[in-house]
C-alpha cells in the first residue's frame, strides 16, 4: 500500500465513511477486511481490495452507486501507519491478526514458499492459505482453502482444509493438529510449485499449472460471480450480486462430510486409494432412492455396505443424507420439516467432526480433542456377495460394542455377536494365513475364517474375495460376506460340517477309513470344481493351492474346494502367465521353477491329492521308509516295476478288494502328473474320465445286484 493511501485509512479510523452496495449482505465481512487492512497493512489481496473499494468505487470488481455508512469507530491512541509498514513481518502464517474469508473478482495466487500464508507441519505436509475463516474460540481450529501437500510435499492439492490457529488467527502447528484435507478440486492431477488459482474477472475459478496447462475450472464463468468465500463449515462458495450461492464445494464432494454438509441423491464419496496416494479407489459411498449404499466399482458394482430406510415410500422420493452432530441423518423429500426418516447414530460432538470414507472402505469419524484428531467411531461391513447371499455389517465400534446386522431383501434384525472379542466360539482349524472358527448367525451355523496380516497381505485377501465373491458352484465353498476393521480381517464361509479332507484320508486310530465310492465320489467332486474353474468362468481361475486342507467336505461328504488367497485371474487367450512362485512345497508342479504357469498347475496337483486319497499317506511322510518318504517318487518306483497295488491304502480292505478299478484311477493320477504339462489332461477330460469309471462302476454293481436276487430266487 502506497504512503497517501495508509494516511487515507488513518483518517477514515476516526470517522468512518465507505462506498458499498446496497443489496450486499457482506458489509460486516468487508469491514473486518478494512479494519484488518488498517491495522497490519501489506501488500495483498485483502489490501488491493481495500484501496479498490475506497478509491475506485467498486465492490468485489462492480461498480457500485455511492452511499455514506458512518460508524463511529473511535482511535483512543494515533496511528503511526507509517512506523507498522516498516515492521518487521509476525511470525505466523497471515500478516493479519484476523482471519480472511473473502477474495474478489481479478485475484490470483502462486503457489510458493513465497506465499505469506502457509506453514509446513512435523510429518513433512504442508499448507499455503488463500483464505480463512476463524472459529469463535482461538487458538483452535480454522477452515482454510489454498494448496495442500502430503509428503514428502512434490506435488500439491487446491483444498479445503481444517487448520490449527493461534489467537491471530495465524496457522500453527499444534503437536498432532496436522492438516485435515475435506474437500480437493484435482485429486487426479496435483500441481507442482508456482501452480496458480485464480478467480477470474468473468467469476471461474480456475487452477492452473506453472507451464499454463489447465488443471481444474469451477466453470462459472457465465453466472455472474460476485466473489468468493470460505464458510463456518468449511464450505467453498462462489456467490453473486444477491449474495445467492452459484457454486459450492459441498456440491462436489470428496471423501469427507463435515457438520451440515448433506451428500444428495447420486452424489458420491470416493476414497482415496492410499493414505499416501490422494487419487480416487474403487471405493465409494452413494445415496439412492432407499438409502445409503458402499460399492466397490466393478463391472457390475459389488456392493459391500447399506443403509435402508422405510421401503414403503415411493423409490421416485429424493433422498439426502445430512451429517449433524451426533448422527448421519437420512431424510426423505416428504419426510417432514427438521425430521429425519433414519438415524445412524455418532458419538456427540464436543468439538470440530469430520467423517472420512478411507482407503480400506471404512467411514471414520474424527473429533479434535485435547489438540489432537482422535478417531470416535468406526463402520466396517461384511459384503453382500450376490442377490442370494446375506448382508452383514457392524454398525458401529465403540469400546465393548459391537453388533451385528443381517438383512435378506429388504428387511433388516439385530442379530446375536458374530465370532468379536469375547464371545465363546469354537476353533475348526489353523490354515496358512490364520485360524478358522464356527459362529453362529441367528440359527444358521457359519465358518469364520480370521486372516492374520503379518501372514497374508492385503494382495491375497482381495483375491481370495475377488474370486470367491464373483462365483458360485455346488463344488465350491460359498462366500457369504468378510469384514475388514484396521489389520483385522474376517472371511464369512458357509459351515461345511465334516472338515477339510485331510482329517479323513489320512489314517488315524480314531477314524474308520473311507470306502472306495466315497473317494471316488470327493475325487469327481475336485474335478468339478477345477473344471469349473478353468472352463466355464468368464476369466479362466487357477486355484495355485489345490491340497487336502483345501478340500472340504460337507455332512454327505460331498467336497467343495476352498481357499482362494492364491488364485490368479487368467484371460481366455492366455496361454501362461509370468508369476512368482505359490503353493505348498509338495503340491508345485515343475513349471513353477520357470515362472511360467498355466492352469494345468492345479491338474498337476490334483494328481498329488488324488494319490493321497488312493494311499491313504501324505505326499511328504518322513515316518515312512527313507525310500518312501516321497509319494510321487515311490510311485514312479513302483509304476515301471508293475508294483501298483502296492500304493493302495492298505487300511481299506474296500480298495483293496477292488484293485482294478484302484489302479486305473492311479493311471489317471499318473496322467495329471506329467512333467510337460502339455502332456496332462484338461480337467473337463478327468471329469469325463472319472464319470466313465462311476458308470462303469454303476453297471457293476447293478449287474451283481441282478445276479443275487436271481440267486435269491432260484434259492441258491
Amino acid at each position: 500500500m502506497e504512503e497517501r493511501n495508509a494516511n487515507a485509512v488513518a483518517c477514515l479510523i476516526m470517522k468512518l465513511h465507505i462506498t458499498i452496495p446496497v443489496s450486499t449482505l457482506k458489509m460486516l465481512e468487508l469491514l473486518k477486511l478494512m479494519i484488518s487492512a488498517c491495522a497490519f497493512p501489506h501488500d495483498t489481496a485483502e489490501g488491493n481490495l481495500f484501496t479498490r473499494i475506497h478509491g475506485n468505487q467498486s465492490y468485489m470488481g462492480m461498480p457500485v452507486k455511492p452511499i455514506v455508512v458512518t460508524l463511529g469507530l473511535e482511535v483512543v491512541k494515533p496511528i503511526n501507519l507509517q512506523k507498522k509498514l516498516k515492521a518487521p513481518s509476525a511470525p505466523f502464517v497471515s500478516g493479519q491478526p484476523y482471519d480472511y474469508p473473502m477474495a474478489n473478482l481479478s485475484t490470483r495466487w502462486v503457489n510458493n514458499a513465497a506465499m505469506l500464508k502457509h506453514n509446513s507441519y512435523t510429518d513433512g505436509s504442508a499448507v499455503r492459505a488463500i483464505v480463512l475463516r476463524s472459529q469463535k474460540q482461538l487458538p483452535g481450529i480454522s477452515f482454510a482453502a489454498g494448496f495442500f501437500c502430503a509428503p514428502p510435499c512434490q506435488s500439491f492439492l487446491f483444498a479445503v482444509f481444517i487448520v490449527y490457529t493461534n489467537s491471530g488467527a495465524g496457522i500453527t502447528l499444534s503437536v498432532n493438529g496436522m492438516a485435515q484435507v475435506i474437500w480437493s478440486a484435482n485429486r487426479a492431477s496435483l500441481v507442482g510449485e508456482n501452480a496458480t488459482i485464480e478467480l477470474t474477472g468473468d467469476g471461474n475459478l480456475v487452477l492452473h499449472e506453472a507451464n499454463g496447462r489447465l488443471v481444474w475450472s469451477s466453470n462459472t464463468s457465465v453466472q455472474l460471480v460476485a466473489g468468493m468465500e470460505i464458510t463456518e463449515h468449511g464450505n467453498l462458495v462462489l456467490f453473486d450480486q444477491r449474495n445467492a450461492t452459484v457454486w459450492q464445494s459441498f456440491d462436489h464432494p470428496t471423501d469427507v462430510l463435515v457438520p451440515g454438509q448433506s451428500l444428495l441423491q447420486g452424489m458420491k464419496l470416493r476414497a482415496n486409494t492410499s493414505t499416501t496416494n490422494w487419487t480416487e479407489s474403487k471405493l465409494y459411498m452413494t445415496v439412492l432412492p432407499d438409502g445409503l449404499y458402499g460399492y466397490v466399482g466393478s463391472k457390475p458394482p459389488q456392493l459391500y455396505y447399506t443403509y435402508l430406510v422405510d421401503t414403503n415410500k415411493s423409490r421416485k422420493d429424493p433422498t439426502r443424507v445430512t451429517f449433524t452432530n451426533g448422527s448421519l441423518n437420512i431424510f426423505l423429500q416428504s419426510t417432514q420439516a427438521g425430521k429425519p426418516e433414519a438415524i445412524i447414530a455418532l458419538p456427540e460432538a464436543k468439538s470440530i467432526q469430520y467423517i472420512r470414507l478411507e482407503y480400506d472402505g471404512h467411514l471414520r469419524l474424527y473429533e479434535w480433542s485435547d489438540e489432537k484428531w482422535t478417531m470416535c467411531a468406526e463402520s466396517t461391513g461384511y459384503v453382500q456377495v450376490d442377490n442370494a447371499s446375506v448382508l452383514f455389517r457392524l454398525i458401529l465400534v465403540q469400546p465393548n460394542y459391537c453388533k451385528c446386522e443381517k438383512q435378506r431383501g429388504l428387511q433388516a434384525r439385530l442379530l446375536e455377536e458374530l465370532l468379536l472379542q469375547g464371545c465363546n466360539v469354537q476353533k475348526l482349524g489353523e490354515g496358512g494365513f490364520g485360524s478358522v472358527f464356527e459362529g453362529k448367525i441367528s440359527e444358521e451355523r457359519v465358518a469364520v475364517k480370521c486372516l492374520e496380516s503379518a501372514r497374508q497381505g492385503n494382495k491375497e485377501f482381495l483375491a481370495e474375495v475377488e474370486t470367491i465373491g464373483s462365483i458360485e458352484h455346488i463344488n465350491l465353498v460359498r462366500l457369504i460376506g468378510f469384514c475388514v476393521e484396521k489389520s483385522n480381517r474376517i472371511l464369512v464361509y458357509e459351515y461345511m460340517p465334516r472338515g477339510s479332507l485331510d482329517k479323513w484320508i489320512y489314517y488315524r486310530h480314531n477314524n474308520t477309513p473311507l470306502d472306495w465310492n466315497t473317494r471316488c465320489r470327493i475325487i469327481l467332486d475336485i474335478a468339478k470344481g477345477l473344471c469349473y474353474l478353468h472352463e466355464e468362468c468368464r476369466r479362466k481361475i487357477a486355484h495355485l493351492d489345490i491340497k487336502p486342507q483345501n478340500i472340504l467336505l460337507d455332512e454327505n461328504f460331498n467336497a467343495k474346494l476352498a481357499d482362494f488367497g492364491l488364485s490368479k485371474l487368467m484371460d481366455r487367450d492366455q496361454s501362461k502367465v509370468m508369476t512368482v512362485m505359490r503353493g505348498t512345497p509338495g503340491y508345485l508342479a515343475p513349471e513353477w521353477l520357470t515362472s511360467q504357469i498355466t492352469e494345468k498347475v492345479d491338474v498337476y496337483s490334483f494328481g498329488v491329492v488324488l494319490m493321497e486319497i488312493i494311499s491313504g499317506r501324505k505326499n511328504i511322510d518322513f515316518s515312512q521308509p527313507e525310500e518312501s518318504v516321497q509319494l510321487i517318487k515311490l510311485l514312479c518306483e513302483k509304476a515301471q516295476n508293475n508294483q501298483l497295488i502296492d500304493m493302495v491304502d492298505k487300511h481299506s480292505n474296500d480298495m483293496i478288494s477292488r484293485q482294478e478299478e484302484v489302479i486305473q484311477m492311479m493311471k489317471l493320477a499318473m496322467w495329471c502328473l506329467q512333467n510337460d504339462s502339455c502332456q496332462r489332461p484338461s480337467m473337463s477330460m478327468v471329469v469325463k474320465s472319472c464319470l466313465l469309471k462311476a458308470i462303469h462302476r454303476y453297471i457293476l454293481l447293478h449287474l451283481l445286484h441282478q445276479y443275487y436276487l436271481v440267486q435269491d430266487e432260484m434259492g441258491g
